[in-house]
């Protein structure tokens, strides 16, 4: 089945598909969004990276999932979200973007304030057996989601694909020391940024493969905002039943 966008937010009329420039790009940066994370919530070891703002996502180490491969518990990846962890993450990323830029603001908060977000895209990661409240499956999510826009493309993920990418990732938290004592706040800020951030990436799919004139500007910002986050260069890397791999 193909959808506008595989996380269905944007055609259903809940964040507005305008033309996007340069600026508003900017203020939807991955790494925004998770450079705020306190690095000293996982382990006291993170100074360096707390200090060149780094994201914690950068920590993880990505292999082609295997069928073989041994996952982390689901008490390392699930956490028991909080309403008002929530609240206090949504009026963060607002509080973050309208620093850089007010209209977008603005626009976001209208997303995060108008509709449950969360349960909106819960309905689109059922599909594929996945969960907002799983730190692998947030990221999985994010990762898709730009991967696709990269090209460009509205396509829906096979449910291979994203299992394979569920696994890979959730190998990759599990084999990275610095998510060992993650916490469910910690968790829940890191998914939430990461769901927000697959919808409006999604959103951007849409607009780059109806204006031509866009797309150039679009799939690189996404790309590159993807390397900053996770290291990883998307537009060199195929999406198959093992997740990521190099070209």
């Amino acid at each position: 089945m193909k959808t506008a966008t595989w996380i269905a937010l944007a055609t259903a009329g809940i964040i507005p598909t305008v033309p996007v420039n340069a600026q508003t790009y900017g203020t939807f940066d991955m790494g925004m969004l998770t450079n705020t994370l306190s690095q000293s919530a996982v382990t006291n070891a993170e100074t360096a990276r707390a200090s060149e703002r780094l994201p914690l996502t950068r920590s993880l180490r990505f292999s082609a999932a295997r069928s073989d491969a041994t996952l982390p518990s689901s008490a390392q990846l699930s956490y028991r979200p909080s309403a008002a962890a929530q609240k206090q993450n949504f009026a963060q990323f607002i509080a973050q973007t309208r620093a850089v830029d007010p209209d977008s603001a603005g626009k976001l908060e209208h997303l995060l304030t108008s509709v449950d977000v969360m349960g909106e895209v819960q309905k689109q990661l059922g599909r594929y057996g996945m969960r907002t409240d799983n730190l692998a499956d947030a990221l999985a999510a994010y990762l898709a989601s730009a991967w696709f826009a990269t090209r460009a493309s509205t396509d829906d993920p096979t449910p291979a694909q994203m299992q394979g990418l569920r696994n890979q990732v959730a190998c990759a938290i599990g084999a990275s020391p610095e998510f060992a004592d993650a916490t469910d706040a910690m968790k829940q800020q890191l998914a939430e940024a990461n769901l927000i951030q697959a919808v409006i990436i999604s959103g951007y799919a849409e607009t780059a493969k109806a204006q031509p004139a866009l797309r150039a500007q679009i799939t690189n910002t996404v790309a590159e905002a993807a390397r900053k986050a996770y290291g990883l260069d998307l537009r060199s890397m195929s999406l198959g039943d093992h997740g990521l791999v190099p070209d």
